[in-house]
Parts: C-alpha cells; sequence; structure tokens
C-alpha cells in the first residue's frame, strides 16, 4: 500500500515502489502523497523494467519468502544486484528456516482445496484461520553464494527468530 515507499521518499529523492499486484499499486497511488514516489506493477520474474546500475538503494522486506520457488528467490537476489550502482546498498529479509509443518504448509493447502471448492476467501481467512500464503526458505549459505557469484559482498546480517512458530528469518545488507 506504499507505507514503506512514502517512509523512504522522507531520506531519498526519488523513490520507486514496486509490486506484482495491480491492486495494490492502485491503493498505493490512491494513498500515496509524496512528490518524489513512484509506483509500478512487476509483470515479469525479474526487474528488467529497470536498467542495471539504475539504484543507489534496494530494499525489499517480507517479500521474498513468498516467491513460489527458491530458483526465484535466487534469481531476484541477482537482480538486486544488477540495478545497484557500484557502491550500491541492498537490504532484504529472506526466511532463513521453516519448521517442517511450515514447509508442508497444511493450512495453505487446506485453503487451497477449499476455495477451489467454492468457499469464499474471507470466510477461510476470518473464519477458519487458513492462509493463502505460500512460504519458501533459503538458507544463508544459499544466499551469501548468490550474492558472490552476483559481485556481492554481505556487510552485515541480522538473525530474526518468529516469537512463535519456529520460523527464522535474515536481514542482510550487502554492496555491489
Amino acid at each position: 500500500m506504499g507505507r514503506l515507499t512514502n517512509a523512504l521518499a522522507q531520506r531519498f529523492r526519488e523513490v520507486i515502489g514496486i509490486d506484482i499486484s495491480q491492486e495494490m499499486i492502485t491503493l498505493a497511488r490512491r494513498l500515496g502523497s509524496c512528490e518524489n514516489c513512484s509506483f509500478e506493477v512487476s509483470t515479469h520474474p525479474d526487474l528488467r523494467q529497470f536498467p542495471a546500475a539504475s539504484f543507489d538503494v534496494v530494499y525489499s522486506s517480507l517479500v521474498l519468502q513468498h516467491l513460489p520457488r527458491k530458483r526465484l528467490v535466487r534469481d531476484y537476489l541477482g537482480e538486486f544486484l544488477r540495478v545497484l550502482r557500484p557502491g550500491g546498498v541492498a537490504v532484504f529479509q529472506a526466511v532463513s528456516h521453516l519448521p517442517v509443518a511450515r514447509r508442508l504448509q497444511p493450512r495453505r493447502r487446506a485453503f487451497a482445496l477449499l476455495h477451489g471448492a467454492g468457499f469464499r476467501h474471507w470466510f477461510l481467512v476470518s473464519r477458519l484461520k487458513l492462509v493463502p500464503v505460500r512460504l519458501a526458505a533459503i538458507s544463508e549459505d544459499d544466499v551469501k553464494s548468490t550474492i558472490a557469484a552476483h559481485g556481492g559482498v554481505v556487510l552485515h546480517l541480522e538473525e530474526h527468530p518468529a516469537p512463535t512458530g519456529g520460523i527464522r528469518s535474515t536481514r542482510y545488507y550487502v554492496r555491489v
């Protein structure tokens, strides 16, 4: 909805928010009030709409774990580094561990089955507490090797254990 984009716009000359959902971009444009913000729909599995070395900072929080395949997470990490200018910094968070129950994702599978059978989204989420969200994890070693393969260096990382559920994520600070 553009909350983070609007907050970053207070610190940067220009900020571009990207989402795969046209609905979220429309909402962000409607709610956005800063002149140095823009919002774009990404319809490709990469950032091809942006030239190489065109950003000083790439920031992604709580996004990569929703990609359907680990390979796509790796591809996006490469894209983050491709669009960064020399000396630019990427800051992103990735889920590093999912417990077995979360890897099997029974609540997501139940949601998909019941939604396919005609149950409404709001009922499944609010009444049955099912979730349509897919989660993907990528190990710290996998992230580091992907970053290195694309010419980046991990400057710092922070572990973020979830308060419940056994999910752990890591925030990475990477320079090109």
